[in-house]
Formats: structure tokens, sequence, C-alpha cells
């Protein structure tokens, strides 16, 4: 049963760090809304933990004490609830009590191996950023509501549909509204100071196998997928069966979209029976290695291995490799559909 904590007003500096918390926000991204350091973002929610008699909890435990005591609001969402199963409505009660994996598994009977798992179905089914988004997007459905019955808490159910599809890019209208995601995302990372190259970046949309994933009909992230990939700079580690995949700082997406990309492709892969998905990040001197490094540390997150140490490309193009290995997500066929994917069987070498 949810036990709301003690309630012990914020301030106004530590409510404007700790309301963007609902939307599943880093402490850099924060800084950035609220024009304060992230150094100076941590300590206030690290002042906002104690408050709550929270210390060092999870950033959804801490969403959860926030909204359960109405310190800040909860985020704005216009969409329905999925429908939720049991089992996944406890993983989500879970995630807004416990801070650990093996407290969560140990408190809806699930091995604290098989939490993360779960925890990115259910993430890909809610279309959240992360568990902290996650249980901010449960109190805004009202799943918190009645913490004695959560089921009856859940508001009507979405209908039944994909909300995102991968597509090929082989239109000219489709690499149009590539191009036009690629701007706009190159615009919000040169807020960053990461300067993304535009060229390598239009080079990539048009490659065959160029794949745009789509959410409710609008792209909001675009891949390069290579079937037959040359691996011989791979060495030991580009042994066995897999594809590679191209992805840039500017098409990649949000950290949802990024999260989306590497389950679907480990999903991918799975389902065609290989072992390994191989990417390669350039990292060229200049400005554009700080894109490069931005693009690696998305990725790390999301659970690709870093294979040391950079290499060189036929090319000579110096690249960091890295390898997520394969796994079947069945969760994923009712959030992703792939009406047609048989252009990847053409694709060449490269």
């Amino acid at each position: 049963m949810t036990t709301a904590p003690p309630i012990t007003p914020l301030t106004e500096p530590q409510k404007r760090a700790a309301a963007p918390l609902v939307y599943g926000l880093s402490n850099k991204a924060i800084a950035a809304q609220i024009h304060l350091s992230a150094a100076g973002v941590a300590s206030q929610l690290k002042v906002t933990r104690v408050k709550m008699d929270r210390p060092g909890c999870s950033r959804a435990v801490l969403v959860h004490a926030l909204l359960t005591t109405r310190q800040v609001r909860p985020p704005v969402c216009h969409r329905p609830a999925p429908e939720f199963t049991e089992g996944e409505l406890k993983l989500l009660h879970a995630h807004a009590e416990h801070s650990h994996n093996e407290d969560i598994g140990h408190a809806i009977g699930l091995r604290a191996s098989d939490v993360r798992a779960e925890t990115d179905a259910l993430l890909v089914k809610a279309c959240a950023d992360n568990t902290a988004h996650l249980v901010g997007l449960g109190h805004a459905w009202g799943i918190f509501d009645d913490p004695s019955n959560p089921q009856l808490a859940a508001p009507p159910a979405a209908p039944a549909t994909s909300v995102y599809e991968m597509l090929p890019i082989t239109s000219d209208a489709a690499r149009a509204a590539a191009k036009a995601l690629a701007e706009d995302r190159a615009h919000l990372l040169a807020g960053q100071g990461i300067t993304v190259p535009p060229a390598r970046t239009t080079a990539l949309l048009h490659e065959p196998g160029a794949l745009g994933l789509y959410e409710d009909g609008i792209l909001v992230g675009c891949l390069v997928l290579r079937t037959r990939p040359d691996m011989r700079h791979w060495g030991a580690d580009g042994h066995g069966s897999g594809i590679r995949v191209f992805l840039d700082p500017a098409t990649v997406g949000t950290t949802q979209i990024g999260r989306l990309v590497t389950m679907w492709l480990a999903d991918h892969a799975a389902r065609r029976g290989l072992t390994w998905v191989w990417c390669e990040v350039p990292t060229p001197r200049g400005h554009a290695e700080k894109a490069s490094k931005w693009l690696l540390d998305h990725l790390l997150e999301f659970g690709w291995e870093r294979r040391p140490p950079t290499v060189l490309t036929p090319a000579g193009d110096r690249v960091v490799r890295l390898r997520l290995h394969a796994e079947a997500r069945a969760a994923l066929a009712a959030a992703i559909s792939v009406p047609n994917l048989s252009i990847l069987s053409e694709v060449p070498t490269s």
C-alpha cells in the first residue's frame, strides 16, 4: 500500500528544480530549463530527497513522493492510459515505492535480473522516457488514486493499435521529413554546444536501408541498417551473425526514441535468428568530436557494449565499436508495427 511521506514544504528554488522530474528530465536538461548549473540542480534535489524523507532514493520514488504530497504538478498528458495488465500495474507501483531492482523484484515476486527487461517493456507501452516519467504519467492517469485497488484506478484503455511504425525511407517526401527532423535535432543540440555535421546526416538519410520510426504518423527517429556488413576491421568482435546499424546524433532522437530504437534493433535481430547488432560511432577531430561523444554516451545508457580499442575502417575513419546482444521483446509487437521491411534483404554490403 502506498504511504505518503511527511509533508515538508519545498522552497521555490527546490520546486523549480524538482518539477521537471515528472517528465523524466536529466539534471543537465533541468539545468538548461531553469538556468542553473547541473551541480546546482543535483544539490537542490539532494535537499529535496531529505525533505521528502527519501534520502538516496531513485528519481521515480522521489517523483512519487512529490506528487503524493502535491509539492509539484503531474506531467501534462492528453493520451489515455494503455491497457495495463495487473502485473504491469504492480511493477509501476513497485517503482514508485522502491529504488533498487532487488527490492522491486521482491515486492512483486520477480527475479531482480528480470526487472530491467520487464521495465523496458513497460516504458515502451507507456511511451515513457524513464521510470521517473512513468511514475509521473501514472499520477496523471489517476493510477495511484486508489492504492488499495490500482486496477480500478486506471482510466479507460487506449485502442489496441500500435503507436509506432518502422518504415523504409524511400520516397522524396520521407527524405524531406527526415531532413527536417535532422535540422530540428541539430538545432536543439547546438543549444547544448554540440555541433552536428549536416553533410554526414544528409548522406545517411539517402543511403539504402534507411528506416524511419514514426509516432502516430510523425517521423521521430531514423537509422540505416546493413544486413551483410563488412566486419573485417572488427576482428574477433565481429564474428558471429548480426546486422550493423548506422546512427547519427541528429536522427537518433530523444531518450525515449533512443531506447525504442535500441530495443527494436535487439528484437529485430533476434527474430531474424541473429546474435548481434553492431554499431560504429565515428570519432573525428574538431567540433564533430563532441557530437560523437554525445551519441556514444546516449547509446551506452541504453545497454550498448563498447568494444575497445578505437579502430580504423577500410575507408580510414576512426570509429568506436559498439555491440548489442539480440533479444526478443514480445511487448514490442504491440508497440511498434513493421508493415514491410523486405527492402532490407536487398541492402548491399558496405
